[in-house]
């Protein structure tokens, strides 16, 4: 951007800072959210016609020209934190009608089982989830029971990260007969699921 002052032309440079919101929402018609990353090609497939996947809900959004809200959800760390959560689940599906929602698999793997538990419930309650699966002390064998879980309940979307180090521990470490990144993770999803998840 040029702009005068004085006689003399200096330029003026901006710049945009991008901002990760728990809810997230797409404000303006036609316009893809950024937190968003899909290879819409890698996840087309009518094998699982009753199961949607995030991809082809968002393609159907666009191709209409409507607006979208997402959220995601952490899991709380008290009990009582969890019973607040679950309560206002239907609460904020009635409000919003988000297209999806993620929850996340906690730093360092430490809400494993919770993160499971809190999706399954959101499944049942009509809504769409999108499970963050990490690496982090995170033994094969554990991976393949949660993928299987979430197919067993009808669960296709899947985030697959490598996360974050443990909680006091500054570098990250595979977990031995785990998976060194997410890459890793989702070359073995793809092997062993074929398309099914996205």
């Amino acid at each position: 951007i040029l702009r005068r002052r004085r006689g003399k032309q200096r330029r003026v440079e901006t710049a945009t800072r991008r901002h990760t919101l728990t809810c997230t929402a797409n404000l303006q018609k036609k316009r893809q959210p950024a937190r968003v990353f899909i290879d819409k090609d890698s996840c087309s497939s009518n094998t699982y016609e009753t199961m949607p996947k995030i991809c082809d809900l968002i393609a159907e959004k666009a191709k209409a020209g409507e607006d979208w809200v997402s959220y995601e959800f952490f899991p709380p760390r008290t009990e009582q934190g969890v019973k607040n959560l679950v309560a206002r689940f239907e609460r904020m599906k009635q409000a919003r009608q988000p297209l999806f929602c993620d929850m996340t698999w906690g730093a360092g793997g430490s809400t494993s089982e919770l993160t499971m538990d809190l999706t399954l419930k959101m499944k049942a309650m009509g809504l769409e989830p999108n499970m963050h699966l990490t690496c982090t002390n995170v033994e094969r064998k554990d991976v393949v029971k949660a993928l299987q879980t979430c197919k067993d309940n009808d669960v296709r979307n899947i985030v697959a990260l490598r996360g974050d180090p443990p909680h006091g521990q500054e570098k990250w470490e595979a977990t031995e007969g785990g998976f060194e990144c997410a890459l890793d993770l989702v070359k073995f999803i793809r092997r062993e699921h074929g398309d099914y998840f996205c």
